[in-house]
C-alpha cells in the first residue's frame, strides 16, 4: 500500500509539471493544437503558414511532455480493453515493397471510422503496421519520418478517443511478400537483429510519452512458412526477437517502463504457443521497479484463432456452417468445432492467464459466404459469440479481424467509405457477451424433463426439453455448458458428448430464471472412423457419408465418399481416421494398436490397384490415434494406390479414370489384431 501511495504522489507531480509546460507553451492565450488533427496544407496566405509553424512547435513540445499514466493490473487491463477490433490490412498493405493504406483497395483511414467503431461498443483497436522499404540502410536503419507521422496520426484517432490501441510490426516477417526480412529461418541473423532492434528503438522512443492506452506488439505471424510445426533453432530465433523487443522498449524511457507489451509465439498459433514447442516468455528485467517489486507482470501473450480455416477463411461454398446449432452437417467442417475451441482457450488459461499473463486473441473472425448459404450471417455471428464467451471465461481479449471488405468472402463489419456499420448482427453477438441482452422476458420459471444425463463419447446426441411458465411465454432460452470440452449444447438444447467428465447444462431466461442438468460423459470402448480428404483448392476437408464402428473384435468395413471434380482432382491427402481425433475432441484413440488391410479401392466403380497388400499398423506412433494414410502429398512415398499422379501444385489426380460431376470413392478394409489398453 505504501508503494502504491508513492506512485500516486509521483503521478500527481508529473501531472502538475505537465500543466506548467502546457501553460508556458500557451501563454498569452495562444490556442492549444489538438495533436490528432493533421496540419492544414491548403494555405491561404503567408500569415497562415506562420500560424501552422507555431502550431507545429506546440505539438512538438507537447510530445516531450510525459502523459499521466494509469497503471492497470491483469484484471483491470482485460476489463478495460473489453471487445476489440482490427483496423486490418491498411497500414500493412504492401506493393513493390512499400506500405500504403490504400494499396489493397481500402479508403484513407478517418477519425470518423474510429468513432463508428467506438460507438458500436468496441473498447480497443489493433492497428497492424508494416515498414518494409520505409526502413533505411544500416547501421542506423532510420525509419521514414512521414510514415511514422501517419502512423502517429492514426494512433491519435484512437487513443484521443479513449480507445486502447495496439501497434505492431505486422508483415515484415512474411515470406510471401516481396521485401520481407524478419525471417527466423535466415542463416545470417545478425543484420536481422540489428535492424529489428533499431526499428523498435525508434518507434518506442517516438511514443514513449503516450499513456496506458497504447500497447506495443513485437511482431505478427512470424514463422518459417512450414505449417507442420516449428523447428527448435528457428523458435529460438523468434524468442530472441521477443527478448530484444522487451529490452529495447523498456529502456527507451517515458511510460515505456510500465507499458503493457504484447508477445506472440510461433505464427501466433495457440497450440504452438501454449503447447510444449519451445515458446519462452521474455524476461522483463527493465520493468519499472515499483511493478517488479510487486511481482506483477506487464506482458501479454498474442495468439490468433481461425479454426477451422475452411469455415473461417476458405473461399469455397462447401463449408458454410459451424457449431452445435448447424442445420446441415454436410456444410460443417470435420474439425475444430465448439469443443475444440473450448479446449484451445482452456489451454491458454492453464499456460498463461491463470499465471498472470493476459492473452490477446489478436485476430479471429469468419468470412461472408451468404452467396452459398443464406444463413451465413447467423453462423458467423454464432462463431464470434463463442470466441467472445470463451475469451471472457478465460481472461482473454478478443479482437475481431476486419479487412475492410464486405460482400462475398469479406471479413468486414463496417463500411469504411461511409464510416458505418455493415454487419450489425455480428456486432450484436459480440456486444451481447460483454454487455448483456436488451431482451425483456415474460417467463418466470423454467425446468427440465430430467435432471441428469449419462452419455458415451462418440454416442448419440440428446435433446433437453425445457418447460417455461407461464406456458404462453415465447422467451428465447440461452443455453450454457459449464465445460464444452466435456459436453456441448446447441441453441435448441441438443447435448453432444465430447470427452469423459462432467458438465452442467444450464438453460437461462432473459429475466434470470434458470434450470440445470448434470451431464456425465463416459469413455467409449470402440472407435468410429471415417474416410477423409483434404482438398487444396479451398483447403476444406470432406468426409465419407457414413462411418465404421470398430470394436476390439475388428472386422471388414466399407466407407464411401462423394465429391465434385474440382474437389477430387485436388486431393492433398486421403486417410481413414478416428472421428474424435480428427475433430480434435480427443488426442488419442481407444486402441493401443490395430492392423489394417485394404481389400479394395474403387474410383467411380473402377478398381484401383493397391500398392500395399500386407496388413499395416494403423495407430499413429506420435499421436496414438487411429490414422491410416492412403495418400499424402506432404509425406514422401506415401501413395498406396498406383492409379494416381501429382499435379503441379502437388495434389493428386486419378489417372485412367473418367471424372464426373459427382464422383465416388469406395474403400473396403479389414481390421485385425486390435490391442486394447
Amino acid at each position: 500500500m505504501r508503494r502504491r501511495s508513492i506512485r500516486i504522489l509521483v503521478l500527481l507531480l508529473m501531472f502538475i509539471m505537465q500543466l506548467m509546460v502546457l501553460s508556458a507553451c500557451n501563454k498569452d492565450n495562444e490556442a492549444v493544437v489538438d495533436t490528432d488533427k493533421s496540419t492544414t496544407t491548403d494555405k491561404k496566405n503567408e500569415g497562415e503558414d506562420k500560424k501552422d509553424n507555431n502550431d507545429k512547435d506546440v505539438i512538438d513540445k507537447a510530445k516531450d511532455v510525459l502523459q499521466p499514466f494509469t497503471d492497470l493490473n491483469q484484471d483491470e487491463i482485460v476489463a478495460a480493453m473489453g471487445a476489440g477490433w482490427n483496423l486490418g490490412n491498411q497500414l500493412e498493405a504492401v506493393i513493390n515493397g512499400m506500405p500504403k493504406e490504400t494499396n489493397w483497395g481500402n479508403p484513407v483511414i478517418t477519425e470518423e471510422l474510429i468513432l463508428a467503431v467506438k460507438d458500436a461498443g468496441f473498447k480497443s483497436i489493433r492497428v497492424p503496421v508494416s515498414y518494409f522499404g520505409y526502413i533505411g540502410e544500416g547501421p542506423d536503419y532510420k525509419v521514414d519520418e512521414a510514415w511514422l507521422s501517419r502512423i502517429e496520426e492514426v494512433i491519435g484517432y484512437c487513443v484521443n478517443n479513449d480507445m486502447y490501441t495496439i501497434i505492431n510490426m505486422h508483415g515484415d516477417g512474411y515470406h510471401t511478400i516481396e521485401g520481407g526480412w524478419l525471417f527466423v529461418d535466415s542463416e545470417n541473423q545478425e543484420p536481422i537483429l540489428a535492424k529489428y532492434r533499431a526499428l523498435w528503438k525508434q518507434v518506442s522512443k517516438r511514443f514513449a510519452n503516450y499513456d496506458e492506452h497504447l500497447i506495443f506488439e513485437s511482431m505478427n505471424e512470424v514463422f518459417d512458412g512450414n505449417y507442420n510445426g516449428p523447428q527448435e533453432e528457428y523458435y529460438d530465433n523468434l524468442n530472441t526477437y521477443n527478448q530484444i523487443f522487451v529490452n529495447t522498449v523498456r529502456q527507451t524511457g517515458g511510460n515505456n517502463a510500465s507499458r503493457w507489451l504484447l508477445i506472440p509465439g510461433w505464427n501466433t498459433d495457440i497450440e504452438f504457443t501454449a503447447g510444449d514447442y519451445g515458446f519462452k516468455i521474455p524476461k522483463d528485467d527493465y520493468l519499472a521497479p515499483e511493478l517488479s517489486d510487486e511481482a506483477e507482470y506487464r506482458l501479454m501473450i498474442s495468439v490468433h484463432y481461425y479454426g477451422p480455416w475452411d469455415f473461417c477463411g476458405g473461399e469455397s461454398g462447401e463449408i458454410t456452417q459451424w457449431g452445435e446449432s448447424a442445420t446441415d452437417w454436410n456444410k460443417v467442417s470435420t474439425h475444430s468445432g465448439q469443443s475444440y475451441m473450448a479446449s484451445m482457450f482452456k489451454m491458454l488459461h492453464e499456460r498463461f492467464t491463470r499465471r498472470g499473463y493476459p492473452v490477446v486473441i489478436g485476430e479471429y473472425g469468419a468470412i461472408d459466404k451468404s452467396k452459398f448459404d443464406p444463413q451465413s450471417e447467423f453462423y458467423r455471428a454464432y462463431y464470434v459469440r463463442k470466441v467472445c464467451e470463451n475469451s471472457l471465461k478465460n481472461g482473454c481479449i478478443p479482437m475481431y479481424w476486419d479487412n475492410g471488405y464486405n460482400g462475398q468472402y469479406g471479413f468486414g463489419l463496417f463500411d469504411r467509405e461511409k464510416a458505418a456499420v455493415s454487419q450489425q448482427a455480428i456486432i450484436d453477438a459480440i456486444m451481447e457477451v460483454y454487455y448483456g441482452s436488451n431482451e425483456v422476458g415474460t417467463g418466470t420459471e423454467i425446468s427440465f424433463d430430467q435432471s441428469e444425463l449419462t452419455l458415451i463419447v462418440g454416442g448419440d446426441r440428446v435433446r433437453l426439453n425445457a418447460s417455461i411458465l407461464p406456458a404462453d411465454s415465447t422467451d428465447r432460452i440461452k443455453w450454457i455448458s459449464s465445460d464444452e470440452t466435456v459436453a456441448t449444447v446447441s441453441d435448441s438444447g441438443v447435448v453432444r458428448p465430447q470427452t469423459p467428465g462432467k458438465s452442467v447444462i444450464t438453460a437461462m431466461l432473459p429475466g434470470g430464471a434458470a434450470a440445470e442438468c448434470q451431464v456425465n460423459v463416459a469413455a467409449s470402448m470402440d472407435v468410429k472412423v471415417k474416410l477423409y480428404a483434404i482438398e487444396t483448392s479451398a483447403w476444406s476437408t470432406i468426409s465419407s457419408e457414413g462411418e465404421a464402428v470398430i470394436t476390439s473384435e475388428g472386422g471388414t468395413f466399407t466407407l464411401e465418399m462423394t465429391g465434385s471434380t474440382e474437389v477430387l482432382k485436388n486431393i492433398g491427402s486421403l486417410f481413414i481416421k478416428d472421428i474424435q481425433v480428427q475433430s480434435a475432441v480427443s488426442k488419442e484413440s481407444v486402441f493401443n494398436s490395430a492392423m489394417v488391410t485394404v481389400d479394395s479401392f474403387r474410383f467411380n466403380g473402377v478398381e484401383c490397384t493397391t500398392v500395399v497388400t500386407a496388413p499395416e499398423e494403423t495407430i499413429n506412433e506420435n499421436s496414438l490415434a487411429f490414422d491410416y494414410c492412403i495418400l499424402n502429398q506432404w509425406v514422401e512415398d506415401s501413395e498406396k494406390i498406383n492409379e494416381v499422379t501429382k499435379g503441379a501444385n502437388g495434389s493428386y489426380e486419378f489417372v485412367g479414370i473418367d471424372y464426373q460431376d459427382n464422383n465416388k470413392i469406395e474403400i473396403v478394409f479389414t481390421i485385425t489384431d486390435v490391442i486394447m489398453p
